[in-house]
């Protein structure tokens, strides 16, 4: 009888449906495509891309109280692009690319927050910061238009801009070197720090207005940032500064920051500035680059209107070129956005017009334009 009765108290417990706890998580991302239409000097183009400002994606994040006021998350976000960013004059579509930019899990209390995997460095972004909500179109990273165009000397030829890439002949099995051509994205880089990468990351609690993050990842990476942003003057002020080392990619040390005021009435400025200095150990130049660059703008009801203009020197520090220093991408970039918040869309269009200055003994070459059209769609 008592086997009986046990044996019926087990199948009672097995039917018996359970509660089961799990991370609440939300799905979320973008759609960003544009228009460009881009010209080196000698020939022109029209491309529809994937802006690479702020790229098509999708994410899910989540996260569940643990007691003691304290939490566990989650941040998994995909990004998956067609024709990023667009190519040379005349090329094919770029493609289909995927980037896996975020697989973290993180713990949070009033100690800070502990993250873990693939995110964003404690740096990342500080170069950015940014209030004239037309980042859609035009900042401080000046590539995300033409960064794929060549620069073209006077007779239409190019320069070089990196090592040389093999080939073989599949019939004879010659090797046959070529060298790139080099690009407005060869010689034009914001430094911002290292974007993300797998790591694990401090950041602090609130210091009033500042938050300070450390991080640590593969190849001997390292970054500290901080960030100030509130209320000031009637307006909003956000800035951050950051120092990192990335000695297995090359790089010895690199700083730098931005910030970024939002008067009451509409006007906005924002200023950033880095420098990077290669690691000479590994076979790059010793040369210093560094980067500037400014922005005034305006918003008034659902539009916002932008005109920024920046320099980078030499940041063709490991590119085969007639010498390392002597380069100067400098530009200009304007550009509109409309919001329709209610559908959670930005229209935006612009216009992003880069000069080089190249060394003595190194050709001149076109300017590069490109005209902008383009539209960002937000879902969740």
């Amino acid at each position: 009888m008592n086997k009986k009765i046990m044996t019926m108290a087990v199948a009672a417990a097995l039917a018996t449906p359970t509660i089961a706890h799990a991370v609440k998580y939300k799905l979320s991302g973008q759609i960003n495509r544009a228009m460009t239409v881009m010209d080196d000097g000698h020939n022109s183009d029209v491309q529809f891309i994937d802006n690479s400002s702020s790229g098509t994606r999708w994410r899910m994040k989540g996260s569940e109280d643990i007691g003691n006021g304290n939490k566990v998350g989650f941040n998994w976000e995909w990004q998956v692009q067609s024709n990023k960013a667009g190519g040379a004059i005349h090329s094919a579509d770029s493609g289909f690319a995927q980037d896996l930019r975020k697989a973290e899990v993180w713990f949070s209390g009033g100690w800070g927050k502990l993250s873990f995997g693939q995110g964003d460095g404690a740096g990342n972004g500080a170069t950015e910061h940014d209030l004239s909500d037309t980042w859609n179109v035009n900042y401080s990273g000046r590539t995300s238009f033409g960064g794929s165009v060549a620069w073209r000397t006077g007779g239409g030829g190019t320069l070089p801009g990196g090592a040389p890439v093999f080939s073989v002949d599949p019939d004879d099995g010659t090797i046959s070197p070529s060298i790139p051509k080099l690009t407005h994205g060869d010689t034009f880089d914001a430094w911002d720090a290292f974007s993300r990468y797998d790591r694990i990351r401090y950041d602090s609690p609130a210091l009033g207005p500042v938050t300070l993050a450390v991080s640590a990842g593969q190849q001997d990476k390292y970054e500290g940032a901080g960030r100030w942003s509130q209320g000031l003057g009637g307006g909003q002020i956000s800035g951050a500064l950051f120092y990192g080392q990335d000695v297995g990619g090359g790089t010895a040390k690199r700083y730098g920051g931005s910030i970024a005021y939002l008067f009451s009435f509409g006007l906005n400025l924002v200023a950033s500035y880095a420098e990077n200095e290669a690691n000479v150990a590994t076979g790059v130049s010793a040369t210093t680059s560094k980067t500037w660059y400014g922005k005034v703008g305006y918003k008034w009801g659902n539009n916002a209107v932008s005109a920024g203009y920046g320099e980078a020197k030499d940041s063709n520090q490991d590119l085969v070129t007639a010498t390392s220093s002597g380069w100067n991408d400098k530009g200009f970039n304007i550009g509109f956005n409309h919001n329709l918040p209610k559908a959670k869309v930005d229209l935006y269009a612009g216009y992003h017009f880069n000069q080089l200055d190249t060394p003595t003994a190194v050709a001149d070459v076109d300017d590069i334009q490109a005209f902008v059209l383009g539209t960002k769609l937000k879902f969740d």
